[in-house]
């Protein structure tokens, strides 16, 4: 999400006083919750499907090892993505 400032646009994590962090989908930690800001553009109709859509919140239930799938709830379901997919996928993680 951008913002304007007087020096110009802004992502929120940029911010002076942010506390706000970008990470990839697949780079969350168990638990952790976040809204998504971003998705490649080769993969919003295959996630919109599934419930992924910029600004809906997502929570991270959990995460294969070694390139293994993540498991994350959207609106209260729980939604199963390649690792592949989660790397293209970016959320704002409150820090």
């Amino acid at each position: 999400m951008s913002f304007r400032s007087g020096a110009g646009w802004h992502k929120r994590s940029e911010l002076p006083g942010c506390d706000w962090v970008e990470k990839k989908l697949s780079e969350m930690k168990y638990e952790e919750e976040g809204t998504v800001t971003d998705i490649e553009e080769t993969l919003r109709k295959k996630v919109a499907g599934m419930g992924i859509r910029v600004g809906k919140k997502l929570r991270m239930v959990t995460k294969q090892p070694i390139k293994g799938p993540v498991v994350v709830v959207v609106d209260e379901a729980n939604t199963s993505l390649g690792l592949d997919v989660a790397e293209r996928i970016i959320l704002e993680i409150k820090s």
